[in-house]
């Protein structure tokens, strides 16, 4: 069955919305928890740019900042998943919380490489070989982070049926993926077709590749669901929310 719930209290400051700890507001429809997702990420890039300036002024080792950026980028994943599931934390899954674990590996990965560069960089500035890494490139690396939690989110909806989705890393454009999925239904009731589709702009050579595989993409269902039904919850029209986020549902309980 699926849960029934209203955006009715989303706050206009992102900073606000979904804070480590706080209820999540309910989320009944696709637009709604697009939006939600939108204002998280916005909120996730003005606190690690803060954290970018806090480095800049030496209120923060890179060390320190490591560990601050790890907490941002774990709940962000959560966030993204929790959203997924109607605003219902109860309801994500074991195997869902060990998704939300594997891609914050991956991420805290490439947060280790940037900590490293970071440290060079202050080592350097302190022996007058060089310059601390600029506030606005460190801005704008921690703002990449952001767009990997659009991966939870496709993944707490499709419940890992996809092998893979836009935003998860598996392309070269990484969390910048603009891509969307299109979702028809399929010759069969437990049938659905999924196109990766391109959006207006530079398209890395994966998502090429991918656009061109998946068309379709020929996705079972468990049994106990309708692809007609299915389709009608995956398929919507998403215009005018923040860029990256523009993308169809993936499968919900």
């Amino acid at each position: 069955m699926i849960p029934v719930y209203h955006l009715e209290h989303v706050q206009a400051t992102s900073d606000d919305l979904l804070k480590p700890g706080a209820p999540y507001p309910p989320l009944r429809d696709p637009q709604s928890q697009l939006k939600a997702l939108g204002l998280y990420q916005e909120g996730f890039k003005r606190r690690t740019d803060d954290l970018a300036r806090r480095v800049r002024r030496g209120d923060l080792t890179a060390a320190q900042w490591e560990m601050a950026m790890r907490d941002e980028i774990r709940d962000l994943h959560v966030a993204a998943t929790v959203i997924a599931r109607g605003g219902d934390r109860a309801s994500v899954t074991f195997s869902q919380w060990g998704r939300v674990g594997a891609q914050c590996k991956k991420q805290y990965k490439f947060l280790h490489g940037f900590a490293q560069t970071l440290e060079r960089s202050a080592m350097n500035a302190l022996t007058g070989m060089g310059d601390l890494l600029s506030e606005a490139y460190m801005s704008w690396r921690s703002n990449l982070y952001a767009g990997a939690g659009k991966a939870s989110y496709y993944q707490g909806m499709a419940m890992g049926m996809l092998p893979q989705v836009p935003g998860d890393g598996q392309t070269r454009c990484g969390g910048n993926c603009n891509c969307v999925l299109r979702f028809e239904e399929g010759e069969y009731p437990w049938i659905v077709h999924v196109y990766w589709e391109l959006r207006p702009g530079e398209s890395c050579e994966d998502c090429v590749a991918l656009a061109a595989s998946w068309a379709p993409y020929v996705l079972e269902l468990p049994i106990g669901l309708d692809a007609s039904e299915v389709v009608q919850w995956l398929s919507f029209e998403a215009e005018g929310f923040p860029a990256g986020i523009r993308e169809p549902l993936a499968l919900r309980t």
